[in-house]
């Protein structure tokens, strides 16, 4: 199995650091076999002398061996403690069964808040890295885990913020690059920039306003991602993936240009007036073709009247400092988000205002929910 011996455990970890790949593996310590087991062979697995839950997959990031996930969330409650893991039984699929092997599970000690951020208010709601945020738009990491697991067959691109280039990066095992799909950035132009592509396709290139930077490795043996570093110009940005030589996708990003537009659009045209049901209403900065404007945020005022009221209204940004229940609020990455609650059947009336932008208006239907 695994050369590591120990296997490292965060009691306040409800996920475990493989969650995001296999659902089945949350709260779970993992070891890979040196091969592939035979799922059809059980084996044995005992924490502290008892038997405990197990599951032994096949993952598509674990190079060709199985995964052993122990269930050990709830079942270890002391910080700083060793547990004795033992495994035996599995046979591989050329039908060798495998020696004995012993493991240690070792539970973090309990980590004291650093003095620097005990002194200082903590400004964050959000922690800003899932894959989608609580506006429901999708970010980076969800459209690369999408090509991970065979969902998405075009490449997509993710462009990392200027502002932070040559900095050093300390993040979890649960952060993403920090990048946007965006390639709009003022302010910035001929600076250096580093452009992310992912792709399950043999090669990427890019091109910038039609220039190409070349085609680099990409696909399972490289992490299904790989990156170009050159200078922002505005313009288009342009993936294209290559499998077996020949073009299989491409992914387009433009500077949004022109004056900025207030954008506002229903998630449903119709709702009903019942209980639990909802209009969510997305506001997006966008330019005169339509692009999504990441660096025009401004704040975005809402009027709700007719058979319906405002319960919610914010953004993704995740420190902000204005309240979810006013009628003001700033967009965030050029985005945000209104809920409103009918009231009875009818038609709900919502008006959007922010500065430099036409107003706009949203009507939604209301009918009466089925008996």
């Amino acid at each position: 199995m695994s050369e590591d011996k120990v296997l490292d455990f965060d009691i306040d970890d409800v996920d475990g650091r493989l969650f995001m790949l296999d659902r089945e593996l949350g709260g779970s310590v993992t070891a890979s076999f040196s091969k592939r087991i035979d799922l059809s062979v059980p084996g044995t697995v005992t924490l502290d002398g008892e038997p405990v839950p197990h599951r032994v997959k096949d993952l598509r990031l674990s190079d060709g061996v199985s995964v052993l996930a122990v269930h050990v969330f709830g079942r270890l409650t002391v910080y700083g403690r060793d547990h004795a893991l033992h495994v035996e039984g599995f046979t591989d699929t050329d039908g060798i069964t495998m020696e004995p092997v012993d493991l240690t599970v070792r539970t973090r000690p309990r980590m004291a808040p650093q003095q620097e951020f005990a002194r200082q208010p903590y400004p964050y709601l959000l922690a800003d890295c899932g894959d989608i945020d609580i506006t429901g738009h999708r970010l980076p990491v969800s459209y690369y885990r999408e090509i991970v697991f065979g969902l998405r067959a075009e490449p997509y691109l993710a462009v990392q913020r200027p502002q932070h280039h040559g900095k050093t990066v300390i993040s979890s095992r649960w952060a993403w690059s920090d990048t946007i799909a965006g390639w709009t950035w003022p302010g910035h132009e001929s600076a250096p920039i580093v452009v992310e592509v992912y792709s399950d396709a043999d090669e990427g290139e890019l091109l910038v306003n039609g220039r190409s930077l070349g085609r680099r490795p990409v696909g399972e043996e490289h992490r299904f991602r790989t990156e170009f570093e050159t200078t922002y110009e505005p313009g288009e940005l342009l993936a294209i993936a290559y499998r077996d030589g020949v073009e299989s996708g491409r992914d387009l990003l433009r500077t949004a240009t022109g004056p900025v537009v207030l954008h506002a659009a229903p998630e449903r045209p119709v709702i009903t007036a019942d209980v639990g049901d909802l209009a969510y209403l997305t506001f997006t900065l966008v330019g005169s073709a339509g692009t999504l404007h990441t660096a025009a945020d401004r704040p975005v005022r809402v009027e709700v009247s007719g058979d319906g009221t405002l319960i919610g209204f914010g953004s993704a940004d995740p420190a902000t400092k204005e309240r979810f229940d006013a009628t003001e609020h700033h967009t965030y990455r050029g985005r945000a988000l209104a809920v409103v609650k009918p009231t009875a059947p009818g038609t709900i009336r919502l008006i959007a205002t922010a500065p430099d932008c036409d107003p706009v208006e949203v009507l939604v239907t209301v009918e009466k929910p089925a008996r």
